[in-house]
Formats: C-alpha cells, sequence, structure tokens
C-alpha cells in the first residue's frame, strides 16, 4: 500500500499513490485480509512505561480482522465494555466486562455552556485529584481509528475511597473546580454550575438486557446460497460448436438454470445425475436446464457430451465460450461485491425476462431449487428477505439494481467492450421490463458510462449519440453536460462545446473550471470580447490563478488592447514563472510585435530558449517562437537553422510530430523570409 504524497504531487507520483489504493481494494474484495491473520492484541499498562500483554488472559484475542473499538460502560456498573468492529465475521462484537473487582471508579459527563465553549466540552482538560497521583485527562472529539468511545469520561480509582475534587479547564481557558464527588458514581459537570450534579443511571438499561453469549458463527463452506436483493440481467453468453466457433446462447421460454461444471468435478456429476433423477418435477415445474461445460482443454469439451450421454441427460448442454464463463464469474463478483473465483459447480437461476434470481457455489438439492423459482415475479421487499438467513428489522429501503458494478468489474479485468455489451443489455431490459424501479437520472447515468466506454473503443459517432441520450433523460446534471462539453471540443465541434459550457454555467454559475473551459473556447472561435468578459470575472474571484491571468491577457490582445494584454500576461507569469504558454506569449510579442515599443529581442530570446532546452526542441509553437527571436537579435543563421529543424519536425522527419495549427507552407515562408535576413512582424498584433 502506497503512503499518501506528502511533498511530491507529481503525475507519477499520484498514480502510484491511487495504484495503491486500487491494490488494497481488490485486496479487500477478494476477502483476503491484509492483517496477515493477526489476532487481536490487549496490553495492560503496568506504569513506568511498561506494558504486559494479556491478550490471551482476557479473552480479547480474537483471529479476526478488527478495524475499529469503542469502549463504554454499556451497563454502567462502573467497568467499561468494548464494542468492536470488523471487516470479516462478525462485524460487530459487544464484549462485556465480567472482571470481578473492589477497585472504585467515578464518571464524569461535561457540559459546555454553548457561548463561550461548545456544548460537548471537547477540548476540555480534566484532573481528579485528592488522589496519591492526579488522574489528568483531555477530551477529545474522537480517539480510534473509523470509531467513537463514549462521551462519558471514566477514572478508575483503585481502591481510593474517599471523596475526590476535579479542576475542569473549560476549552476557554477558564478553570474551575468541582469538590466532594464521591466515587462509584456518575456526575454531570456544567460550565458555571459550582457543583457537581449526581446522575442515576436506569435500573436497567433499555440497551441492554440479559447475558451476554458468545457469538455462534456458521462453519466456513464453500457452498452457498445467493438470492439476489436486486436481481441483475444475465450477460450475454455464447457456446462453442464441435470446431470451435463460437455463437450466442439463446434461452428457451420461461425460468433457466445455467450449470456450470466440468468433466473432472466429481460433485458436478452428482448434481447433474441427481437433476437427472428428478427431470419430471424439474419440467413439471416449468424450469429449463443447460449443462454449461467449462472444461478449458479441448479434449474435457470433447469428453463431456459423453459423461452426459452415458447418466442420460435429459436436459440441453452445450460447451462454454471462455469470455462467457469469465462473464459468469465477474457477474457473481458483483453481486456481492466480494471478488471470489467462480467454483465449480455453479449454477444461475434466471428468470423468463432474463434477470438473475439466485447463485448457487456448490451443490444444491432439487428441493431448494424448485422453492427458489417462487421467488419469480416477487416484489424487491420479497427478495430481500429471502436472501438472508434470518429475521429482523430492516433500517433502509431494499437496494436498486445496479449494473455499473457488473460493467466496472467487466472494465478493471480489460474486458471494456464485453461491458459495454452487458451495460447495454441491462439498460435496455430495464427500460422494457423494471423502468419503474429507476428514475430517469439512473438511466442517465448509465448512458454517461456506456459513452465513455464508446469513446475509449474510438466509437465516436456512437459515443456522441449516447453522450445526448444521458442529457437528455437528465438535462440538469452538469456533470452530463460537462463530459458532453468535452466531448464535442475533443472533436472540433467548438460551436456545441460552448452551447453545453453554457448550461453548465446555467446550472452551476460558481462553476469557476466551466466557465474558464468556456471562454477559451470562445476565444477559439473568435468570440473574444465574450471571453473577455467572463475571464474579467475570473480574474477578480481568482486572482491568484496564472491561467485566467493568461487567457485574459490573450483576450485583451485579440480585442486590440495591447498594453492590458501585456499586463494580463506578466501577471500569470509573475504568479507562474514556469507558465509555458505565458512564457511563449511574452516572447513571441517581444520578438514579432510591429511596434518597437513592444519589442525586447534579449528577452524573447532568453524565455524561447528555456521554453525550447525543456522540450528538447520537440515543441514546434515553441521552436518557430525562438526562431524569430533569432531573428529579431539579428541572429540569421541561427534563425534559419532553427526553422529547418522546425521543419523537419512537421515533416516528421525527427521522429517528433506535432498538433500545432501551423503548417508546412507557413514554415518554407518564415524561413524563406530568415534567409533574406529579414526579421518576422506578426501583423495580427
Amino acid at each position: 500500500m502506497s503512503q499518501s504524497p506528502v511533498d511530491d504531487f507529481s503525475e507519477a507520483a499520484l498514480i502510484s499513490y491511487q495504484q495503491g489504493w486500487q491494490a488494497l481494494n481488490r485486496l479487500l474484495h477478494e476477502d483476503r485480509s491484509f492483517s496477515g491473520h493477526e489476532r487481536h492484541c490487549a496490553y495492560l499498562n503496568c506504569g513506568e512505561g511498561a506494558f504486559a500483554n494479556v491478550s490471551a488472559a482476557t479473552g480479547l484475542d480474537f483471529a479476526e480482522d478488527g478495524r475499529a473499538i469503542g469502549t463504554v460502560d454499556w451497563n454502567f456498573d462502573g467497568l467499561l465494555d468494548l464494542w468492536i468492529t470488523n471487516r470479516t465475521a462478525p462485524r460487530v462484537r459487544f464484549l462485556l466486562n465480567q472482571t470481578e473487582t473492589s477497585n472504585r471508579f467515578i464518571a464524569l459527563h461535561l457540559e459546555g455552556n454553548g457561548t463561550t465553549t461548545n456544548r460537548d466540552a471537547i477540548g476540555a482538560r480534566v484532573a481528579v485529584e485528592e488522589l496519591e497521583r492526579p488522574l489528568i485527562r483531555t477530551k477529545y472529539a474522537g480517539e480510534g481509528f473509523l470509531s467513537q468511545s463514549s462521551g462519558w469520561m471514566h477514572f478508575g480509582l483503585g481502591r481510593h475511597n474517599g471523596a475526590v475534587q476535579v479542576e475542569v479547564k473549560w476549552p476557554n481557558g477558564a478553570p474551575e473546580l468541582f469538590e466532594g464527588l464521591e466515587p462509584n458514581a456518575f456526575f454531570i459537570l456544567r460550565q458555571g454550575a459550582g457543583s457537581a450534579e449526581r446522575w442515576t443511571p436506569p435500573q436497567e438499561s433499555a440497551l441492554f438486557a440479559g447475558d451476554a453469549a458468545a457469538a455462534e458463527l456458521p462453519p466456513r463452506s464453500s457452498e452457498a446460497r445467493i438470492i439476489l436483493p436486486a436481481s441483475l440481467p444475465l450477460p450475454p453468453l455464447k457456446q462453442l460448436d464441435a470446431q470451435g466457433i463460437a455463437s450466442p446462447l439463446e434461452l428457451e421460454e420461461g425460468p433457466t438454470l445455467i450449470n456450470v461444471w466440468t468433466t473432472w468435478c466429481r460433485p458436478c456429476h452428482e448434481e447433474l445425475a441427481s437433476w437427472t433423477q428428478a427431470a419430471p418435477r424439474i419440467r413439471a415445474a416449468g424450469l429449463n436446464v443447460i449443462a454449461f461445460n467449462a472444461d478449458e482443454d479441448e479434449s474435457g469439451r470433447a469428453q463431456s457430451a459423453g459423461v452426459l450421454e452415458k447418466m442420460q441427460f435429459p436436459f440441453r448442454s452445450a460447451v462454454a465460450d471462455p469470455a462467457s464463463l469469465r462473464a459468469l464469474d465477474l457477474l457473481q463478483r458483483a453481486s456481492l461485491d466480494r471478488w471470489e473465483a467462480m467454483p465449480v459447480p455453479c449454477s444461475f437461476l434466471v428468470d423468463a425476462n432474463g434477470y438473475v434470481l439466485a447463485i448457487y457455489k456448490g451443490s444444491f438439492a432439487v428441493d431448494t431449487l424448485l422453492a427458489d423459482m417462487r421467488l419469480e415475479g416477487a416484489s424487491p421487499e420479497e427478495l430481500r428477505n429471502a436472501a438472508i438467513p434470518f429475521p429482523g428489522v430492516w433500517t433502509h429501503d431494499p437496494p436498486t439494481p445496479d449494473p455499473l458494478r457488473v460493467t466496472a468489474q467487466f472494465v478493471d479485468f480489460a474486458m471494456v467492450q464485453e461491458g459495454l455489451d452487458y451495460l447495454q443489455k441491462a439498460t435496455a431490459m430495464d427500460q422494457r421490463f423494471r423502468a419503474g424501479l429507476f428514475s430517469q437520472a439512473d438511466f442517465a447515468d448509465r448512458y454517461l458510462v456506456a459513452a465513455t466506454l464508446l469513446k475509449s473503443q474510438n466509437m465516436h459517432e456512437e459515443a456522441l449519440t449516447t453522450y445526448g441520450r444521458a442529457r437528455d433523460l437528465n438535462p440538469s446534471d452538469a456533470r452530463v453536460r460537462g463530459d458532453l462539453a468535452a466531448y464535442h471540443l475533443e472533436r472540433g465541434r467548438l460551436e456545441m462545446a460552448i452551447e453545453e459550457w453554457k448550461a453548465v454555467l446555467g446550472l452551476n454559475p460558481r462553476d469557476l473550471e466551466a466557465a474558464s473551459r468556456l471562454a477559451v473556447t470562445q476565444l477559439r472561435v473568435g468570440r473574444a470580447k465574450e471571453a473577455l468578459v467572463i475571464l474579467d470575472q475570473l480574474a477578480a474571484l481568482r486572482p491568484d490563478q496564472a491561467n485566467f491571468r493568461y487567457y485574459q491577457g490573450l483576450a485583451r490582445q485579440r480585442t486590440g488592447d495591447m498594453k492590458g494584454a501585456v499586463e494580463g500576461i506578466e501577471q500569470a507569469l509573475a504568479l507562474d514563472p514556469d507558465h509555458a504558454l505565458a512564457m511563449n506569449s511574452i516572447a513571441w510579442i517581444c520578438a514579432t510585435h510591429p511596434d518597437a515599443q513592444w519589442r525586447d529581442g534579449e528577452r524573447a530570446l532568453a524565455l524561447a530558449g528555456m521554453l525550447c532546452d525543456r522540450t528538447q526542441n520537440r515543441n514546434l509553437p515553441f521552436l518557430m517562437t525562438l526562431a524569430a527571436a533569432q531573428a529579431e537579435s539579428g541572429k540569421f543563421v541561427e534563425a534559419v537553422a532553427t526553422t529547418e529543424r522546425a521543419r523537419e519536425l512537421l515533416q516528421g522527419r525527427a521522429g517528433g510530430g506535432s498538433s500545432s495549427p501551423a503548417d508546412l507552407a507557413t514554415v518554407e515562408a518564415r524561413l524563406a523570409l530568415f534567409q533574406t535576413g529579414k526579421p518576422y512582424r506578426d501583423e495580427t498584433l
């Protein structure tokens, strides 16, 4: 896991940091622990900086992937109890402190006055005195990772039997003394009250009743019956013929069970044999069955038909295309957000519309399958209740099906086209069969992702159409409008980009990034006055932004205000001395302006020279500026050589290349000018 960037925020450092998080995310989803299977640890403070490992003696050494711990006197007996959360089961564990002791305690709840200090008294320093050694503690808003302990401040008094006094230094710095606090009691200390208020806990906590019992976890098993509370569409599947040619696997009418099996898997054979025996019941229930062979080698695939024929398997069979097996694997990973590889046998119960109702890892009885068929057409609430093995009270609505999670799995495994195919199929199915479960914004999100994937596959016209669908479904989504604007810009549709940037600003007038991109695009199409209005506002709002200053200067130049142009570009360079565009603009003006008052050959030469050194003479506009600066300084031999280098770069003979609008004719004309010993003057300035 990479460390957070501290002083290196380069692109390489940020990419490395992101890759570390991605690796960690994969580790967690694959149900692997990065704790090294270490047991929980508990240490006893022995004083004088010494600690004793009492993990086993206290029973706290659970072999769990623990994350957070919180302390609280849950049953108000003066003993601190523990709540622990884990990444693995049990996700939450309560530990009741049943230590037998005659030691005493005092518990304090602080309340600030809410005016000069905060109500929770965060930051208060508390000292319990009249002891052999004072006990001092500061109240914090939080002291644990992903957790927060009780707001009560608990002090162990040992065998001290007399009253104590407590000094509180409130967050505003004012001290206050509370005297006569008896041990084994709870007190509320209110700022300014001058005396403590004794608090009596309830006879029995409403949140805790009965004896604590050890958590009984079911034994680990490779078998699992998984009901999908948010059923997902089955991905497009293909089968192989005898020649290894793939064709779509079409499902028959009605619910279907797709069983992934191999010839070398004994449980697979036993399961298929049990279905053969129960064929009359299965057919009577209206369930179709497909034995989908997953053997990786050709010999195994060839033997699969013989294995089924020998047991007189009465249902349909097919040899799975490897990509289809990967698709089923990614579907089951995404369904549980637990990225374990698909085992064999593994079965997928699909309803008549093509949605996966259940996934069975390992072998399962026919009775289970037929019972689960009744879930076809069930409501989201019914599916959710069927998905858990125990009753309970739900605190939230049923989850909404999210095919984007499956698409993300495809993309993560470099199966972009397959992910796109799945997303398009899922969207078409959901719009046809269960549009009521989703909002227009939900479908817009899918089209936005689909458009991004189409773009990555260089399917630009399809991407543009899909972006448009996302926008039409949710025209108030600034994210969709912004992505569409950027795509128009990338494809050279500048006027369309401008309209979308305007729509983004209409939705969020404070989006400075959208305003900046709108202004720059307006500059590119020659609307300098419109751009200048926006850029003046941006520069006033964020005077520290070099880019805003640079484009403000450029817009002033395009409107004929050379003094304002130079001022704006110089301000950009002052804010960012390495601003390449500002350096090049100043160098160009100093080298080519028709008015001598703006020319400064020496400065132009210095700025352009630095830019070409940084880019190793591989940037065409910088080379052309350097050549103009050399000519302005009377160094025509160097100007000719630099222009020839630019020509080679433009022609591609030097292995470079450029996206500059400058063409070969312009370079040739400039070369001819320098060969006659004349500098270049840019009349457009």
